[in-house]
């Protein structure tokens, strides 16, 4: 038998699926930011019609790594189910690894 083993060829997908996951949950805390800075800006402005701008706190060091924690697992997870549903198509077909 000549060739990787099939944990070998899933790997490399695995690690791009954990990437674009973090990269998604880092992108979204981005865009939390955004509207962070936005809404701080427009409540001062508002006379405080909504709420005083000392009230208003971005998410804290342990939040953001959760949700980066969480954009990792997902990744992680959708890489795997994935490569199982494709690994079992795969073996049904009659592919010898």
């Amino acid at each position: 038998m000549v060739g990787a083993s099939e944990g070998l060829i899933q790997a490399p997908f695995v690690i791009e699926g954990t990437i674009q996951g973090v990269a998604g949950a880092a992108i979204a805390i981005a865009g939390l930011g955004a509207a962070y800075v936005l809404l701080e800006r427009e409540t001062a402005s508002m006379g405080g019609l909504l709420a005083s701008a000392g009230d208003l706190r971005f998410l804290n060091l342990k939040a953001i790594g959760l949700l980066l924690g969480i954009g990792w697992f997902l990744g992680a997870v959708g890489s795997l189910i994935s490569l199982r549903r494709f690994v079992r198509t795969w073996h049904a077909s009659g592919v010898r690894i």
